[in-house]
């Protein structure tokens, strides 16, 4: 019996086709601007910057931008040289702009015709003035075969290996996904029509990003084809679904029809896809919401776009449609799928123990969160460049570092003095180095006034410091400066005071340059330095120049850094760094030489992360099924059906990880959070069009054994439209990408993807037909299918499978 249309629905529908001219303008507008808005998207490569605004690292990390420059370095090794052709490029390195200072040491970085070369900017490593000078060296070394390594060549290298394949994967997913469409299509036109809704849908949410200030590169990369492969199917339902009504009506009511029955269907499903995005917004690592948030705006532009654009396109271009119509492309499946019934004993059997061994199998999976060290399917230039480094020179040891309150310089030396005591190398630590300006300057402040022997001790300690962490390689044992301080001392006074000090060995002076006072460092060099013995003045004028450096480097406003380097052969994600991390947060607090210090660095990011991960994962997968669950309640009225559906989809994702697991494949942390959402928001309207399909068919009168076998066959067209749509999308991404995330996040969401396409064709059936006599108890309306069985009632078989999608949900139980 034909349901009472909805009039409000058929109003607000004939009221968006008169007014097409007016949207059409209206979305041009949009659009427009849209494009302007996408030059100014900023797009953020930096992930740390996406840790918790309350967590130590991201504190610290805050810091040392506000106090700190980090000056860029980039190891180059060049290949097929010599020594003497190395010392011209350095020569020609050194007068690049903003290049500081240039390292080749012939006996130590020249091995088998390779050199290294290590450069250092005199500007932040990760501002563009580093990049254009980056820029500058890789232009000048084009006719050198080389390799880099460095943050500010990793920045660049990846910036612009992101824009190429970028272009890259949207336009093979296009192509691939354009072919999808003309199988699975009513009309050749409708293929421009979908372009058309598809493009100003993906513009208008790229364009809009700027409003968000920026966006993580992750979301650059995989929004646009995962914004295609999840809302396309929106277009798909109102194409086919106004292909379907123009059989009996005219173009006009065919499409006011057609909208009207499709915007509640299309509502309900894109908010199962937008529950899970929203449930990744929850994470504590902000790039959750980064994601989350610009693909939920991408489902709103497509759900808009294609109700308030694509009907006009529909109705002008009515005449086209018709012209071009062609026969479906897709086979039928209705024999082999029907004998899925005739093993439906054994499937829920074979089913249900593998989402159990999924389960099982998904708890050995192991997370990785260093996406540096993660295997992709083929290496950048970049890692590639690293490797070969490494692999003549070896690997750079990781460093770490504390934040401190500045100008304590006693207490930063005794902390310095406490972390290689208990951590050092000599006393069976990882520690190699722990530098601090107050450890440098053995607690003394250089800028006090000292006298000779005070100033002698102060200049020794900075030399075997110095010395101890590989800065100076002067063997200053048993040296005395005092006799040469004195001297120094009295002709400095002489000339600055304008007398002669009577007792010049109680005379306190300024070490270094200040405000008001040239230091007795720097008269030593400009006055003195043909009196002064060549290793003491070399000395002095080392320290000199370098201490003041240093003080910049590690002293800041508020507050001062310590940083530490650890043996070579220490991964970041190994047990000893992470115990390392853990020690030391421990160890610098129980001294009490601060109120708050921070730890920072790489390795300090990934342990962080991983201490927040388990609750992140558990908080990511209770709100996802949460949402979705009460969205099929509401729509299903059933309490029983949407633990079917989700058991199925839930064990899919299971099943998929535990594969992983089994074939010690490791898992980026944030690839698994962010496919377990989206796989379970998009492939749940695969389970919803079956069982959907499912209680139509029981409804009709339809037993429960042919009823599942029919709502497989006629539901598959639609679901491998979809469901190709969004594995295509997956391998394409995981194929092109060099960059883990987006490699992880492509490859894992694919073949979640096929698990789930294959549980909802072979499993989900046989549990709706077992489960059958419990869904009439727990559902309105089940008491009829009873009724029906008993009457042996038989009534045609509902036929056009293609006209629905699986993006078709239902209300109240019931398709609108």
């Amino acid at each position: 019996m034909k349901k009472r249309e909805n009039s409000f629905l058929n109003k607000i529908s004939l009221t968006i086709v008169k007014g097409r001219y007016c949207f059409f303008a209206l979305f041009l507008a949009l659009t427009v601007a849209a494009v302007f808005g996408m030059r100014l998207v900023k797009v953020n490569n930096d992930v740390t910057s996406y840790l918790p605004p309350d967590s130590e690292t991201r504190q610290a990390l805050d810091i040392m931008d506000k106090e700190f420059v980090s000056y860029g370095t980039t190891d180059i090794m060049i290949k097929n040289t010599t020594v003497d052709e190395t010392q011209k490029v350095v020569e020609d390195i050194s007068q690049i702009a903003h290049v500081a200072t240039v390292d080749f040491d012939p006996v130590t970085d020249y091995i088998d015709g390779r050199a290294l070369v290590t450069v250092t900017l005199d500007v932040d490593g990760e501002s563009e003035t580093a990049s254009k000078a980056v820029r500058e060296l890789r232009t000048y070394l084009e006719n050198y075969e080389v390799a880099l390594r460095g943050s500010t060549a990793q920045s660049l290298m990846f910036s612009d290996m992101m824009s190429s394949q970028m272009t890259i994967i949207l336009a093979i997913a296009v192509v691939v996904i354009l072919a999808v469409l003309t199988l699975t299509s009513k009309s050749f036109f409708e293929i421009p029509i979908f372009l058309v809704t598809f493009v100003v849908a993906a513009v208008l949410n790229m364009g809009s990003n700027f409003l968000l200030g920026s966006i993580s590169f992750v979301t650059n990369s995989i929004a646009i084809v995962l914004q295609l492969a999840l809302a396309i199917d929106y277009a798909i339902i109102l194409a086919h679904r106004y292909s379907e009504e123009s059989e009996t009506k005219e173009p006009k009511e065919a499409i006011v029809t057609a909208l009207s029955r499709s915007i509640p269907s299309i509502l309900a499903s894109s908010l199962t896809t937008i529950s899970g995005l929203i449930a990744i917004m929850f994470m504590q690592f902000r790039i959750g919401f980064d994601i989350g948030i610009v693909l939920t705006k991408g489902i709103v532009c497509s759900f808009l776009t294609v109700f308030l654009l694509m009907p006009g396109l529909l109705y002008v271009f009515s005449g086209l449609i018709r012209r071009t119509k062609h026969r479906s492309y897709i086979p039928s499946v209705k024999k082999p799928f029907g004998g899925i019934m005739k093993a439906r004993k054994i499937i829920p059997a074979v089913g249900l123990a593998l989402i159990v061994g999924g389960i099982i199998g998904q708890s050995f999976l192991t997370y990785t969160y260093n996406s540096a060290v993660y295997p992709t399917s083929k290496s950048t230039k970049y890692n590639s460049g690293v490797k070969e480094i490494e692999e003549t020179f070896g690997a750079d040891a990781l460093q770490l570092g504390l934040i401190v309150d500045s100008r304590n310089y006693n207490a930063e030396a005794k902390l310095t003095s406490y972390i290689m005591s208990e951590f050092g190398t000599e006393n069976g630590g990882i520690v190699t180095a722990a530098v601090s300006f107050g450890g440098l300057t053995g607690g003394r402040n250089p800028d006090s006034y000292m006298t000779p022997a005070e100033a002698n001790a102060f200049i020794l300690d900075v030399a075997a410091f110095a010395a101890q962490n590989g800065f100076l390689t002067v063997d200053l044992e048993g040296a005395d400066f005092t006799a040469a301080l004195k001297q120094a001392y009295f002709a400095y006074n002489i000339k600055y005071n304008g007398s002669p000090a009577l007792a010049v060995d109680k005379l306190a002076l300024p070490l270094f340059d200040r405000e008001d006072d040239v230091g007795v460092l720097t008269f030593v060099e400009a006055d003195l330095g043909t009196l002064v013995d060549p290793t003491t003045f070399k000395l002095i004028a080392t320290l000199n120049q370098t201490v003041p450096l240093l003080e910049d480097l590690l002293e800041g406003n508020e507050h001062a850094r310590i940083l530490l380097t650890l043996k070579a052969g220490v991964k970041s994600e190994s047990k000893e760094a992470f115990a390392l991390v853990g020690d030391l947060r421990d160890g610098v607090r129980k001294s009490g030489l601060y109120d708050k210090i921070y730890v920072f660095g790489d390795m300090v990011s990934y342990f962080d992360i991983a201490e927040s991960f388990s609750g992140d994962r558990l908080l990511v997968n209770l709100l996802t099924i949460a949402f979705i669950l009460v969205i099929l309640l509401l729509s299903f009225r059933s309490f029983s059906i949407p633990v079917i559906l989700i058991l199925v989809i839930q064990g899919a994702i299971w099943i998929n990880f535990a594969i992983y697991a089994v074939t010690a494949t490791p898992m980026l942390f944030m690839s698994y959070l962010i496919v377990s959402a989206i796989n379970m928001g998009a492939t749940i309207d695969y389970a919803i069009v079956v069982t959907n399909r499912y209680r139509e068919l029981r409804d009709s009168g339809r037993s429960k054994t042919e009823a599942g076998g029919e709502a497989i066959s006629a539901s598959f067209p639609a679901i491998m439209t979809s469901s190709s749509i969004m594995i295509i999308a997956g391998f394409i991404i995981s194929a092109v990408s060099t960059e883990p995330y987006i490699f992880t996040i492509g490859m894992v969401l694919g073949s979640g993807t096929i698990i789930s396409l294959i549980l909802v064709l072979f499993l989900l059936p046989s549990l709706l037909v077992d489960g059958d006599r419990l869904i009439q108890i727990t559902t309105l309306g089940g008491k009829k299918w009873r009724e029906a069985e008993e009457q042996k009632s038989q009534t045609t078989p509902i036929a056009g499978s293609e006209q629905d999608s699986p993006k078709t949900a239902v209300i109240n139980g019931e398709e609108n």
